[in-house]
């Protein structure tokens, strides 16, 4: 039996494939408008076709010198459109009739001007698409690279019910949409989203306008206020913070709804930190503010001589006092905000209102 682009990719999902690869053999692909079939060439009967439509997509990441990201994009069959190569440059080359050679892992087309590429082939899930709509360019380059090293936590992520995950699937890269790289002025991280109702929207600490502010964040507005004023309460929607560069930021970006922590181990950690080195490497003057021992031990990758670090207990009721570095009185916002004063890069406007 044939084999088809679905089987192909179940068994190449997560992994790169690889020159030398003893076990793989040459396979074709072939396209009638979008309909698209995988199939071994000896095996293949002259002039049969096996066809299967195909609803998906599927990442192609190139291994040659260059490094160049590419795209295998398999249409809908109702968008009547043929496969084609997409490289980061946005430039297109048709794939009708081009060959897959899994082994070498090879794409070719028999077009004359079309270029030749090492790849690996895995599917594209959700969670990539959703990096994609990431607007600025330079977390986008950071979350595809760490996407490409993160298969196992994606496909989990991807193979889940919509309605086990939180927040909402569009809302799972919104930090990054938010506060783009380079005007990154504060990282504030928190553990995982809130598993309640409408409540998580991909920002660390913050909560939908319509939902009750939980006790947490009450206590973040009750510092707020006690130390620099500012005025909070109505609602704790804290977008005006990340729209100022203050990245709200959790360790694990996904969680499911009323399991607190349960996609912890799944890849999110190292996901997270390695944005975190980023910031840490490229920039300099960031104020992190770890509240809480899980943030602490994360931000131990921060260089202190490079940035600023103010640490606490955690805001939530439980430690917010009654801890040797207690959250309330710790004046983390106007310690904050004297610092970037004092490097030139403007404060932060602590209100929610």
């Amino acid at each position: 039996m044939q084999p088809t682009l679905a089987a192909f990719l179940k068994r190449s999902a997560g992994t790169a494939a690889s020159a030398g690869s003893a076990t793989s053999t040459a396979v074709a692909v072939t396209t009638t408008r979008s309909v698209t079939t995988l199939s071994s060439p000896s095996k293949r009967k002259k002039g049969a076709k096996e066809e299967e439509s195909m609803g998906t997509e599927v990442v192609v990441v190139a291994e040659s010198e260059t490094q160049k990201k590419i795209k295998l994009a398999v249409e809908d069959e109702e968008a009547g459109e043929s496969l084609s190569l997409v490289s980061t440059e946005g430039t297109k080359t048709s794939l009708a009739g081009a060959k897959v050679d899994s082994q070498a892992a090879v794409v070719e087309s028999t077009s004359s001007s079309a270029s030749t590429a090492a790849v690996a082939v895995q599917q594209l899930t959700w969670a990539d698409k959703e990096i994609e709509r990431v607007s600025d360019p330079k977390w986008r380059s950071i979350l595809e690279k760490e996407a490409q090293k993160s298969r196992s936590l994606f496909m989990f992520l991807h193979r889940l019910p919509e309605n086990k995950i939180l927040p909402p699937k569009a809302n799972v890269f919104e930090a990054f949409k938010l506060c783009p790289f380079d005007q990154v002025r504060v990282v504030i991280l928190g553990q995982d989203p809130y598993h309640g109702p409408n409540q998580a929207h991909g920002l660390a600490f913050s909560v939908r306008r319509e939902v009750q502010v939980p006790p947490s964040l009450r206590n973040i507005f009750k510092e707020a206020s006690n130390d620099l004023g500012a005025k909070n309460g109505k609602h704790g929607n804290l977008e005006a913070w990340g729209k100022q560069g203050v990245l709200l930021l959790n360790a694990l970006l996904t969680v499911e709804p009323g399991t607190p922590m349960a996609h912890k181990g799944r890849g999110w950690e190292k996901f997270t930190d390695n944005c975190i080195a980023a910031l840490s490497k490229e920039k300099k003057n960031i104020v992190f503010m770890l509240w809480g021992k899980p943030a602490q031990e994360k931000g131990k990758i921060v260089d202190r001589s490079k940035h600023f670090v103010i640490t606490s207990s955690h805001p939530s009721p439980l430690g917010a006092s009654q801890t040797a570095e207690p959250f309330l009185g710790s004046k983390c916002f106007s310690r904050c905000n004297d610092y970037l004063k004092k490097n030139g890069l403007g404060e932060i406007n602590w209100d929610v209102i």
